[in-house]
């Protein structure tokens, strides 16, 4: 029999998929930095963030998705394991030893 633990395969892939969302929606965006320039009168910061925001909440999107997909394959390998060790157990039990 395979010594997968396919209950914590599954655990994790749920803990990614959270995760996964939780990250993707993080926004840095433009109410981020409007309040930034508010707090910050003056300050170039504010603007130079700007510049960057789109690329920091792509990056949020891209790092969050990549979790999400790390979720389904753990997922379909859960599946496939237990699917294999039903087939194994099956296989088994077809030799009937006790005969």
């Amino acid at each position: 029999m395979l010594k997968a633990d396919i209950n914590e395969l599954e655990k994790l892939a749920g803990s990614l998929t959270t995760i996964g969302d939780a990250i993707v929606g993080l926004e840095v965006g433009v109410d981020k930095v409007n309040s930034a320039a508010g707090a910050m009168p003056g300050s170039t910061v504010a603007t130079e963030f700007a510049q960057v925001s789109t690329e920091i909440d792509g990056a949020y999107l891209r790092v969050g998705q990549r979790m999400k997909d790390l979720a389904a394959k753990i997922t379909t390998c859960a599946k496939d394991l237990n699917m294999t060790d039903v087939q194994f157990a099956q296989k088994m039990h077809e030799l009937d030893f006790h005969k």
